[in-house]
């Protein structure tokens, strides 16, 4: 992936304060964590990558992380089938950035227009007019929208799930999707060409600076990263998030395409057997697609999407729809 061009879309700043940074993992003492080599990002962000080859191992390095980045902030997870060279939102990945965005922008004040879905999304009683907008965003990212957020999640459970299942799209119809789940054999364990694209899959442990009580109902308004946790910004007819125990964030501090990346955040790489994460998830109803990607008969919020053409679809976006 090449690294993005600069982009000519407006700038939306905001004014930074001194605070603590992200610390990167440096050195674990375990017999089941390994540093096996470094990543480097585009930015020129290296990041240590730890083989983990026990559970309980896996949640020390996590505590580690965790314990390393309290006075920054938190330390959340995005589960990867491959390693990338940025993390960028997907708007910031097309081509023509600046045409989605402006569909984007027109899509949320839309949706804040519409008193229907006001009142049912209870955009209401915010104390910063930013704040419907950035919660309508945050929605729109959780059912599929190119925005200007990524996804995380606060349980590490569900980022194995991410990494085990691979995002796939039917061919010619294309806003239908699903997650495969990949397997690996026995003999691919010792044969594989290249074991890093076959036998592994790999989490990300990003930490954000929002130690700071929420500025609005579930905003948190860091130095450099805005963090959206939609299961306290709307009520639970949009369920999506709360079975995915998901937030987004986005950088609060940008002034072109690039500095959306939010590689810099990054503090650890955890490499992961597939054989392995097979035996620790198991097969509970808790971790099926089913659950994770809840149909409209139970998500009442995501039938709501599905069924507003008029303010959540368009030539550049759609919502995606997830079949078994």
């Amino acid at each position: 992936m090449k690294s993005p061009k600069s982009s000519k879309c407006k700038a939306r700043t905001a004014t930074p304060s001194k605070s603590a940074s992200p610390k990167v993992i440096q050195d674990i003492s375990s017999p089941y964590i390994v540093n096996v080599g470094i990543h480097t990002f585009a930015t020129g962000h290296k990041v240590p990558i730890f083989d983990v080859s026990d559970y309980r191992a896996l949640n020390q390095l996590i505590g580690y992380a965790k314990f390393l980045n309290t006075e920054y902030g938190d330390v959340f997870y995005r589960g990867e089938v491959h390693l990338h060279e940025s993390l960028l939102p997907s708007i910031s990945r097309h081509s023509n950035s600046c045409k989605y965005e402006e569909a984007l922008n027109l899509v949320i004040k839309n949706a804040i227009a519409d008193d229907k879905f006001s009142k049912t999304a209870k955009l209401s009683g915010f104390k910063s007019a930013k704040s419907p907008a950035l919660i309508v965003e945050a929605l729109l990212q959780h059912y599929g929208y190119s925005t200007h957020f990524v996804d995380l999640v606060d349980n590490h459970w569900i980022a194995l799930w991410f990494g085990l299942n691979q995002f796939k799209k039917i061919k010619n119809l294309s806003e239908y999707c699903y997650y495969q789940k990949r397997q690996v054999t026995p003999i691919e364990l010792v044969t594989a060409a290249d074991p890093k694209e076959s036998i592994y899959q790999y989490m990300l442990l990003v930490a954000v600076d929002n130690n700071t009580a929420p500025f609005e109902r579930g905003i948190y308004m860091g130095n450099e990263i805005i963090t959206i946790d939609l299961r306290s910004s709307l009520p639970s007819i949009f369920l999506r998030p709360h079975a995915q125990h998901g937030l987004v964030v986005r950088r609060n501090i940008h002034d072109n395409k690039t500095s959306f990346d939010i590689t810099s955040n990054v503090v650890g790489i955890v490499r992961l057997r597939i054989d392995n994460v097979i035996s620790w998830v198991g097969d509970g109803k808790l971790l099926e697609s089913s659950n994770l990607f809840p149909p409209p008969a139970y998500d009442y919020g995501y039938e709501i999407l599905l069924k507003r053409k008029d303010l959540f679809e368009n030539e550049l976006h759609k919502i995606a729809q997830y079949i078994e």
